[in-house]
């Protein structure tokens, strides 16, 4: 009788049940074994009474005046005995460079790196990062941008104590400014998602594609895989600079309050989707394994809604189609709401699913943009 059953069902219900139910079993694998790994830490240092490294900060601009002014100060202000910061100034005007030599007479630790427009040929961050590493006095790298803030006074403490742990890299988050507009929300649980994402991934011990918004690593082992050179044709926001750092043993990720740095951006959604877009273009550039693992989830997730959407249009097995939605979000809610909380998001678990449904319609057509896009732009 349960065989007769099956036989008389439907062949293409048969079929997208069984993607169904395989794909939620994909979905809750990652969940279990990669992103359950994000706990919520404050900082603590591990390094006091010893000696600390000294740090070279590396930041690049690009007719960035404006904000130069108001967030050096967060930079210099940092408490910790010995670090330079190197400001790359890219085609910026004349006016500007004057500005900036004034601002290195006045602070010792402070270096400005001028770059020609005509050296700067395809206007990516990327060349003048490598001048920047280049011209750093010591050998700890760590790298931001100019419109992000540290949210402490101990921001380099934080990542370099992190760097004792892991040995050689770490990578810090990188938050959106809070306001209280939908917008923001949406923008902000985006790079939660994103920041998610990256921490999983390399505490499994995955590689995977990270920015330059806060990122701590050592001199030699950028020069030791030759990234200088070989992204040099890579015209994005750098990222791609990274992607094989990523995957070696001893990096780390680092979620505590200490080490994070605000991003002060106030974007269009036009200029959003536009960095969507660029950053999703970095991933052709990551290794296999790393493709493999990012397109098993997303294809599983995609599937997986298309199956249940499929369902329910024709009115099949509702019960069950509700069981396995159900079964998926009391696994994944508890772990993103954890998730935001640790990255000092929590104000985003609330409607996270609402935001996840938004994405899941705006995602794929910044996916298909990056893919025509050109990547020779400074963002």
């Amino acid at each position: 009788m349960p065989l007769q059953y099956f036989y008389n069902l439907n062949p293409i219900f048969l079929i997208v049940a069984t993607v169904a139910v395989f794909t939620l079993i994909v979905q809750l694998l990652y969940f279990i074994f990669v992103y359950r790994k994000i706990r919520t830490t404050r900082g603590v240092f591990n390094n006091q009474g010893t000696e600390l490294p000294p740090v070279s900060i590396v930041v690049c601009i690009r007719d960035e005046v404006s904000i130069v002014k108001n967030d050096i100060v967060h930079l210099l202000n940092q408490e910790y005995p010995c670090f330079e910061i190197i400001i790359v100034n890219s085609s910026s005007n004349s006016k500007d460079t004057l500005l900036f030599d004034s601002w290195a007479k006045q602070k010792q630790n402070l270096t400005i790196v001028h770059l020609d427009e005509k050296q700067n040929f395809k206007y990516s961050r990327i060349f003048p990062l490598s001048i920047g590493v280049k011209a750093s006095k010591y050998d700890t790298i760590l790298i931001t941008n100019l419109n992000c803030r540290p949210a402490t006074p101990y921001w380099i403490r934080s990542m370099v104590d992190a760097a004792k742990d892991v040995k050689r890299n770490v990578f810090g988050i990188g938050n959106y400014a809070k306001t209280n507009t939908f917008g923001n929300r949406l923008l902000r649980y985006e790079r939660s998602k994103y920041n998610i994402n990256m921490m999983s991934f390399l505490k499994a011990g995955f590689p995977y594609t990270v920015s330059t918004t806060n990122f701590l690593f050592k001199r030699n082992d950028l020069l030791t895989l030759n990234c200088l050179s070989n992204y040099f044709t890579i015209c994005n926001d750098g990222s791609s600079i990274f992607t094989g750092m990523s995957g070696k043993k001893h990096s780390g990720a680092i979620s505590d309050d200490y080490s994070q740095v605000i991003i002060q951006s106030k974007m269009s959604f036009a200029s959003w989707f536009r960095s969507l877009s660029y950053r999703y273009s970095n991933y052709r550039f990551a290794g296999a394994a790393s493709k493999i693992i990012k397109s098993t989830y997303i294809i599983s997730y995609i599937l997986f809604l298309l199956s249940l959407i499929i369902c329910i249009v024709n009115r099949w097995a509702l019960v069950s189609v509700g069981i396995l939605f159900i079964a998926r979000l009391a696994v994944w809610f508890p772990m993103r709401r954890n998730a935001l909380k640790a990255i000092g998001q929590p104000d985003l678990a609330r409607f996270a699913f609402f935001y996840e449904l938004i994405l899941a319609l705006i995602l794929p057509f910044a996916y298909i943009n990056s893919l025509i896009v050109k990547r020779n732009l400074w963002i």
